[in-house]
C-alpha cells in the first residue's frame, strides 16, 4: 500500500544541507514529492511511498545530517493512496524527488 505524508521537520536545518541530503535518501527509497525550506525556519515535505519505505526514511531523516540538527518532526497529514485512482487523489503528480525553492 501506497502513502503520503506531509512532514515538518524543525531545528538547525536550513542552509546546511539538509533538503539535499533528505533527496538523496528519498532517491535511494524510490520515494516521490518534494521538499521546501518554510519562512519560519522549518522545512516542509510532502512525500509518497510504501508504507515501510516511508517508515525507513523517517527513521533516517529525523536523525539530521553532520551539519543538521533536527530537533522536532512532525507528521502533520497521512492518507493511503489508492493505486487505481492516485491521479485523482494526488495534486502533485510527482515521479521523482525535487527540492523546491
Amino acid at each position: 500500500m501506497r502513502e503520503r505524508i506531509k512532514i515538518k521537520f524543525f531545528g538547525l536545518i536550513q542552509g546546511v544541507g539538509f533538503r539535499y541530503a533528505v533527496k538523496q535518501m528519498a532517491s535511494k527509497l524510490n520515494l516521490n514529492g518534494w521538499i521546501k525550506n518554510q519562512p519560519d525556519g522549518s522545512v516542509e515535505a510532502l512525500i509518497e511511498g510504501r508504507q515501510e519505505d516511508l517508515k525507513k526514511f523517517l527513521n533516517q531523516t529525523g536523525k539530521g545530517t553532520i551539519s543538521a540538527k533536527v530537533e522536532e518532526v512532525k507528521v502533520v497529514r497521512q492518507r493511503r493512496i489508492c493505486l487505481r485512482r492516485k491521479k485523482q487523489m494526488t495534486k502533485d503528480n510527482s515521479k521523482n524527488f525535487e527540492i523546491k525553492f
